[in-house]
């Protein structure tokens, strides 16, 4: 065989070897986006499927708290609503998404390094029988080190900072459904109490205009009467427009579209008993601090690579040559000498570093009791304001309307005398709907601060 057959035979064998090698690669599948689809399954969502209800069930397992039978047939109660928050949620899905992207690295990483194949060739100028110098080698990389493992650590801890992120937004959306849930019955309720009111002054201008015509009444008390009632009447369109508005913010919050056939039982809060120990809880429980520590454990993985990265990592392979004819096999190596650099700037900047993630961390918790202690004092100011105004100043406004009324029977109508009684009533309950508002909102700013009280979903580890 001549030697330009067998180099040909060799080149063969190598690329076929190379084919092989590249048959183990991925192949690359466009997908592009399709909005109009998106849509229609946006609008096509339902709460009340199967796949939502497991969900719930598997909610109810993992909260300390009674969540009640989730059941959308006499509409959406507060404890199901956050069922379809944590389900449909975009903001949600994109950021567990985001974790399994971190998941499915952490999983392919800390492999050694792809072997790497050299190729010489040389011509020899001056004539001779066997000009060619050919020269062939492979690499493989033996990582004394330790490197691939510990890359593997920092993947997963990475992963878990965008997991721990996910449940802080999870909490995050669950904490704005409530306060925007006990704003939405808040409005609704004032609604309530402005029609009642506008019922009351025109009963009583129903009085007042008999007396007018009568010649009783001056037309201008009475129309005291039709001032008022316009007045309440535009404020009642504003806030069937805040109404509105509200509900359009819990359905976004509950990722379902503006038009879904959903009815929302809103109510405020009721008072309920705050944990013992309350700063205890923030430590254990604020996904926040959750989230600081994991990052905390990405800076001491970082560092405990790059302290890995001072030791060398050895290289070494077969090698095959032909030279004027001459076949020769050889094995090689390389391995570096750390006497000069040894990763001193990696190690410098990765230490440093995770001083000032750890400085982070502390600060937060300081941060979080401190926000704890300004909820406590807010949510305490608001409860005696609730009770004061419930105790004192609503059964005084009660008392006027009621002396009013029966200074009317007597026939001692006096139109400013009515009409400001009524105004005072209206004004006192606005009061309590709005301390009842202010307390309600006061407590779940205590209680987001704790934490949620629903263990996270299990997740995969890195040997599954």
């Amino acid at each position: 065989m001549s030697l330009d057959q067998e180099i040909a035979i060799k080149s063969l064998i190598s690329l076929a070897a190379l084919a092989a090698l590249l048959a183990g690669c991925q192949g690359y599948d466009p997908m592009p986006l399709d909005p109009e689809a998106h849509l229609q399954s946006w609008h096509e969502r339902d709460p009340a499927s199967e796949s939502v209800v497991a969900y719930a069930a598997r909610l109810a397992e993992r909260d300390s708290r009674p969540r009640g039978k989730y059941d959308l047939r006499d509409g959406v109660s507060l404890p199901e609503a956050e069922v379809i928050a944590l389900f449909f949620n975009p903001e949600l899905r994109s950021a567990r998404l985001h974790a399994d992207a971190e998941l499915a690295g952490a999983r392919e990483a800390g492999r050694w390094e792809d072997p790497e194949l050299s190729v010489d060739a040389m011509w020899i100028i001056d004539s001779i029988a066997h000009p060619w110098i050919l020269g062939a080698g492979i690499s493989f990389t033996i990582p004394f080190s330790g490197s691939p493992g510990v890359r593997e650590d920092l993947a997963f801890a990475e992963h878990d900072v965008a997991i721990r992120s996910a449940i802080e937004r999870e909490w995050e959306i669950v904490v704005e459904l409530r306060q925007a849930w006990n704003e939405h019955a808040a409005v609704s309720e004032r609604i309530a109490l402005t029609q009642e009111y506008i019922t009351q002054v025109e009963k009583v201008k129903q009085t007042a205009d008999r007396l007018t015509a009568a010649g009783e009444l001056t037309s201008l008390d009475a129309r005291m009467f039709a001032l008022e009632l316009a007045a309440r009447r535009a404020e009642l369109l504003s806030l069937r427009a805040d109404r509105r508005g509200l509900e359009l913010t819990l359905r976004e919050l509950l990722g379902l579209s503006p038009e879904a056939p959903l009815r929302l039982n809103t109510e405020i809060g009721a008072e309920s008993a705050l944990p013992a120990d309350r700063p205890k809880l923030v430590q254990e429980r604020s996904p926040l601090l959750a989230v600081k520590r994991a990052e905390y454990e990405v800076a001491e993985q970082q560092f405990r690579l790059e302290i890995h990265k001072q030791y060398p990592d050895l290289s070494i392979g077969p090698s095959y040559e032909i030279e004027e004819g001459q076949s020769r096999i050889g094995i090689g190596f390389g391995l570096p000498i750390p006497i000069i650099n040894l990763n001193k700037e990696g190690i410098a900047r990765s230490r440093a570093k995770r001083l000032a993630v750890r400085a982070e961390f502390e600060g937060e918790l300081e941060r979080l009791l401190h926000r704890l202690a300004r909820a406590e004092a807010r949510l305490e100011a608001a409860h005696e304001q609730h009770g004061f105004i419930t105790k004192e100043l609503a059964p005084l406004a009660d008392e006027q309307v009621a002396d009013a009324q029966r200074l009317a029977e007597l026939g001692e109508f006096n139109a400013m005398v009515q009409l400001d009684a009524l105004t005072r009533r209206f004004e006192a309950r606005l009061q309590v709907l709005q301390a009842t508002l202010t307390e309600a909102q006061a407590r779940e700013e205590v209680l987001a601060l704790l934490g949620p009280t629903f263990k996270p979903e299990p997740q995969e580890n890195e040997d599954d």
